[in-house]
């Protein structure tokens, strides 16, 4: 059944509205009776079951669009409806933001972003007073005044805070980066430019890792487009600040200045200069570029007691003492140099692991940002971003691993033959670098204190009533997936509490 005109109206007023709508004030909107509206909303939900999860209906709220609904079903139409409004409200809230700190500090008015996103008036109050909860904390304000809403603040953090709102939006689900999303904030040819004169970086034998690359390519792009509308740096007070530090780097820097100053038309001052210089020195080049290094002594102690200082105390707080060896620290000390540079010039590094990495090593996360915030020695760092935290936990996790590894397993079953080879296979095959120094009957459950250098006992026989001071787990001889979730759960404590049981 094809809908109405009346019925159409109807949908395009529900998709609009952030919040429920009454059957009344829909009538007053259409010019039709109350009665009308909900016959009309009835007919469309019986006649066409795709809108019977569409359309909410609340007693005393009135009607909603179920937004999640509506995008999944209609997201491959051509209804003019869905190509308008089909955003969630946070999406819609982040490109409001976006397109307030683009146009900083011009003016804009709740009518003029009413008919830009196709929503009520009282809808984008709301949007605004969610934006200013957002940026509370970042140094930037929402102006209201009566002649207009504007973003105001310093401009490095304007340019910082749209690097981390459209890195965000074009990182995929995959963690790989949707360019073509730029469109939607950028001019194509100022997206050719930027990644033309970035091509200019690497044919000076600098090869950038994935991350760092977007990171200089979106702040490229924001600073074209913030420098057309006549916005420029500020003094920047760089500390101990060398024009001539890294030569090849200062000259990849000026070159990148006079071509955005030639595509712009505009002159660029000092600071912006300084502020590539800094971007592209704090980055992480590939292993076969030597560009990652301090020249100041100062810096590289510096580097040292800090690389020092994560290791010991996570010793301490995980009550892990492989993390205290060379390797790690020569593995961990290069990317310390450069997140310490990145600090001093306000540099943030996009992290697009980071959700991953606080859900699956929330343990030594949560540890390196305890030990980060409680530091008094280093209590200059105390601003490092979840973003930063999340690389330096890849080191230790990385490290976590190879020591979970290598454990000494024993193997608890009811008589230490059949199951328990059968046990044996399924373990090794699901960790293969765990070594089973010993299978034993549950008879001679009360030997296995004697055998030296066991991490983890695996039992068939729920051995809860005995006290041991070695960690087990109760698992099938067939090692299902909850028992390797179990399996898990505990490998991650290990090192934490000795006495752990599950």
């Amino acid at each position: 059944m094809i809908l109405s005109k009346r019925q159409k109206n109807i949908l395009d007023h529900l998709v609009q509205e952030d919040n429920f709508i009454t059957a009344k004030e829909l009538s007053i909107k259409l010019n039709v009776s109350e009665k009308t509206i909900y016959r009309e909303i009835k007919s469309i939900k019986e006649s066409q079951s795709k809108y019977m999860d569409i359309i909410i209906n609340h007693i005393g709220k009135g009607f909603k669009i179920n937004y999640e609904e509506y995008i999944s079903k209609f997201s491959n139409s051509n209804n003019n409806a869905y190509k308008k409004h089909a955003m969630s409200t946070s999406e819609r809230r982040e490109k409001i933001l976006i397109y307030l700190l683009l146009s900083s500090p011009e003016k804009t008015s709740i009518a003029r972003l009413s008919e830009l996103y196709m929503i009520s008036a009282s809808s984008i109050a709301h949007d605004l007073e969610h934006i200013e909860e957002i940026i509370n904390d970042t140094n930037v304000k929402l102006i209201k005044t009566s002649q207009g809403t504007f973003i105001h603040g310093d401009e490095a953090k304007i340019r910082e805070l749209l690097k981390n709102f459209i890195i965000n939006i074009i990182t995929n689900n995959d963690y790989s980066y949707d360019l073509i999303l730029l469109q939607n904030y950028f001019l194509y040819e100022e997206i050719i430019f930027t990644k033309n004169i970035l091509k200019y970086i690497m044919s000076e034998d600098i090869s950038l890792e994935e991350p760092y690359y977007i990171n200089i390519l979106i702040y490229i792009i924001i600073t074209i487009k913030r420098i057309k509308t006549g916005q420029y740096l500020g003094r920047v007070n760089y500390p101990n600040k060398e024009r001539t530090k890294n030569s090849a780097i200062r000259k990849i820097a000026s070159e990148l200045t006079k071509r955005i100053s030639s595509y712009t038309m505009s002159i660029l001052n000092d600071y912006e200069e300084d502020n590539l210089y800094y971007l592209i020195y704090s980055s992480r080049f590939s292993e076969n570029c030597n560009r990652n290094k301090f020249d100041s002594s100062n810096e590289e102690m510096e580097c040292v007691n800090f690389t020092d200082f994560l290791i010991v105390n996570m010793v301490d707080e995980c009550s892990a003492k492989f993390f205290d060896n060379n390797e790690l620290r020569r593995n961990l000390m290069p990317h310390v140099r450069l997140l310490i540079m990145r600090l001093k010039h306000h540099i943030n590094i996009h992290n697009p692991l980071l959700n991953e990495i606080r859900s699956e090593c929330d343990l030594l996360f949560n540890s390196l940002t305890k030990i980060i915030n409680n530091s008094t020695e280093f209590n200059k760092y105390k601003n490092i971003s979840y973003d930063e935290i999340g690389y330096l936990t890849l080191y230790f996790q990385y490290y976590y691993e190879q020591h979970l590894q290598s454990l000494n397993i024993v193997i608890v079953c009811s008589t230490g033959i059949g199951t328990s080879h059968l046990l044996k296979g399924r373990v090794l095959k699901s960790f293969p670098k765990w070594k089973i120094i010993d299978i034993i009957p549950f008879s001679k459950i009360k030997n296995v204190q004697d055998i030296e250098n066991v991490d983890l006992i695996l039992t068939t026989i729920n051995i809860e009533s005995f006290d041991y001071k070695i960690p087990y787990v109760h698992v099938s001889a067939f090692i299902n997936e909850k028992d390797i979730d179990n399996i898990l759960k505990i490998t991650k404590t290990l090192e934490v509490d000795e006495q752990s049981i599950l």
